[in-house]
């Protein structure tokens, strides 16, 4: 019987069943999407910085310092321009992130131009743990699959001409400022597409069409004194490790992928693949190129500590390539790989979307690459059971504290904690967000862990952010943070402080780093006081901040008397730390060494804490004060099953998560 002489509900129910197919596979994706809604840690990075521009302070994430955070500047802006309708940041990035990735599924229909072949694309990205997982949590990953996608389909349905290439160069200059590393993936088209039309004639359109690139890289470096956010500097520009160290991280973190979503690099190994050397080769080569850079470049910055973020890029893409591809094959085809992926999302076990209970059972295997949303579900998932973070939630507690003016703190997991401390928090991260700290090089290049590069604190730097004067001890960096200084917080509309954002930008003051590095950073010296330059008590609620005191840098801190001590105890009024260690020196040799535990009270302050002198260190000349960690914190810590996370400090090396200060001294 032919289709004509069917009955018209016989020639319609095929199409039907081919809508439920779809609007089942929409049903599976929004259910996945929804049920691991979640924002990380990182993104109040971002809400801080929107959140200060849109409370008056501008575009900054310490109010003192023009300083840019973050690699999405289209992301924050969008944020920037939802924020002023009044909502939560939480929700607006959940549901920014939700629209654009309906927005990717509904690309993904237009490349497929069937219903089956649609709801076959809509399983697999349903089935992806990479795409599902960073569908949202508050970062760029679904604004860059969107605009991604705009960049394929227009490269895949659009004749080559000037008007293409001038849209393809707008769609990547989009993608670029929502990740400014993802230049990568466009540049093997947009090289073709500008070829194809002549040098001059492409060169022309190519610029004209990144127009809102150029504009960005301006303003950046006018207001922030470069073009490059701090995080460029902190893992890409500046960590100082050898290449081959950050490679073997970056192909670790690509079977770490493997590992956690076979279905994800299945598809992104098949797709690529498929496009350089399928039989759609001519139109579909440069794009799969263009990943193939992609995931290369992963590998050249030695991938993430966050699993699968850097997954759901090149999985769009090759998601988006085997979609064009499969249009004219036989829908069994699809329908197999429909069924494949839903199996392969089983392994190595329950898909996330269907997890009971949140679980990592790829932590302790891979060290230093976590799930992440594991970490926060508990109360940054949308389902989360804690109470979620408020803007500055901590600044009223200040004044109940005492601290009228601002607050300065070191932190390294700075999100949260910048967000919910508000503008009058001034925090110093050695990890991604400090202008000066993010051009060092790595502490310890022996211990160290992949995304989480963390710097040593210069002696006097702490000293100087709470003074405003310039008391870094090494002469050379003293002179450098005096121009960086100059170009973050001087005036704005200033020739001089452009020229010297110049200067610095093309590195003609990286002699000063260098010689630093080269003399102070890994080898800290010990600084010295005398005795008589300290007050012998101190009286009311006082913080290292704003009290007149003397910080203990790694090199340790020496209190030097006049004439031998002869007292029974020795008193010092001590901020900050957990644990310190104390030498008596007495002709020269540490007769006895005391240890101290301060307690860990958030914004205590100074307190005193009376430290017996045993006879045999009596007639001390010297005390040497220096940081410590305790073995047997050390050992609890070490037993706990998130330990990776909360001893990071010990493994990278580093103990600038915190203040060691030091204001009065008293022997009795």
């Amino acid at each position: 019987m032919s289709e004509r002489s069917l009955p018209a509900a016989g020639r319609t129910l095929p199409r039907a069943l081919a809508v439920a197919a779809v609007l089942s596979a929409l049903a599976y994706c929004a259910f996945a999407v929804v049920r691991l809604a979640w924002v990380g840690d990182d993104a109040y990075i971002t809400f801080r910085m929107v959140e200060h521009a849109a409370t008056g302070h501008g575009l900054r994430w310490n109010v003192a310092d023009r300083v840019l955070t973050n690699a999405h500047p289209l992301w924050l802006l969008l944020l920037l321009v939802l924020r002023q309708f009044g909502a939560d940041l939480y929700v607006l990035a959940l549901g920014l992130g939700g629209a654009c990735t309906l927005l990717v599924v509904l690309g993904l229909g237009r490349l497929c131009g069937n219903l089956w072949l649609w709801a076959a694309a809509l399983v697999a990205f349903g089935a992806s743990r990479a795409a599902t997982v960073y569908a949202t949590s508050g970062l760029e990953n679904p604004l860059v699959a969107v605009l991604l996608l705009g960049f394929v389909t227009t490269w895949l349905r659009r004749p080559a001409g000037p008007r293409t290439l001038l849209y393809l160069s707008l769609w990547a200059a989009g993608s670029v400022l929502a990740r400014m590393d993802t230049a990568v993936l466009y540049a093997p088209a947009l090289l073709v597409a500008g070829l194809r039309l002549g040098l001059r004639s492409g060169a022309a359109r190519l610029c004209l069409g990144l127009t809102p690139l150029w504009l960005w890289l301006g303003f950046a470096f006018f207001y922030f004194g470069t073009p490059w956010p701090s995080v460029a500097y902190a893992k890409a520009l500046a960590t100082g490790l050898p290449r081959g160290a950050l490679l073997a991280e970056g192909l670790h973190y690509l079977g770490d992928v493997v590992q956690r979503d076979p279905w994800t690099a299945l598809v992104v190994v098949l797709g690529l693949l498929q496009g350089l050397l399928g039989p759609h080769r001519a139109r579909q080569a440069p794009l799969a190129l263009g990943g193939l850079g992609y995931l290369g470049y992963v590998v050249w910055i030695g991938g993430d500590f966050m699993a699968l973020r850097f997954a759901m890029v090149p999985f769009v893409l090759a998601l988006a390539l085997a979609s064009d591809a499969l249009r004219t094959a036989p829908p069994r085809l699809w329908a197999g790989c429909a069924v494949l992926g839903g199996l392969l999302s089983f392994v190595p076990g329950l898909p996330d979307p269907f997890r009971s209970a949140p679980v990592d059972p790829m932590q302790t295997a891979n060290g230093p690459i976590v799930d992440e949303r594991w970490f926060f579900e508990h109360h940054l998932g949308l389902f989360g059971r804690d109470p979620r973070p408020r803007q500055d939630s901590i600044g009223p507690l200040f004044a109940l504290w005492g601290m009228r003016g601002r607050v300065l703190d070191v932190q390294g997991a700075v999100g949260q904690v910048g967000y919910c401390g508000g503008p009058r928090l001034h925090l110093v991260d050695p990890w991604l967000c400090d202008p000066l700290l993010v051009r060092l090089p790595i502490a310890d290049p022996a211990r160290w862990r992949v995304g989480h590069y963390t710097r040593r604190i210069p002696e006097g730097y702490l000293e100087s952010l709470a003074t405003g004067e310039n008391r870094i001890v090494h002469p050379a960096l003293a002179e450098y943070w005096a121009k960086l200084q100059f170009v973050v917080q001087g005036p704005l509309w200033s020739w001089a402080r452009l020229g010297t954002a110049w200067e610095l930008l093309v590195g003609r003051h990286d002699h000063l780093l260098a010689r630093y590095v080269a003399e102070h950073y890994r080898t800290p010296p010990r600084l010295a006081v005398a005795a008589a330059a300290l007050p012998t008590s101190l009286s009311g609620q006082n913080h290292w901040f704003d009290t007149p005191c003397w910080l203990v840098a790694d090199g340790g801190l020496e209190v030097r008397f006049a004439a031998p001590v002869q007292g029974a105890a020795v008193t010092l009024w001590l901020d900050g730390g957990d644990h310190y260690d104390l030498d008596f020196v007495r002709g020269g040799v540490v007769a006895h060494t005391a240890s101290l535990a301060t307690g860990d009270q958030f914004y205590a302050g100074f307190a005193p804490v009376a430290v017996p002198v045993p006879e045999t260190a009596r007639g001390f000349e010297q005390i040497v004060l220096r940081r410590a960690f305790d073995a047997a914190t050390q050992r609890q810590l070490l037993e706990r099953p998130e330990a990776e996370r909360r001893v990071s400090r010990l493994v990278q090396g580093t103990s600038n998560d915190s203040v060691w200060a030091l204001a009065a001294l008293r022997c009795d």
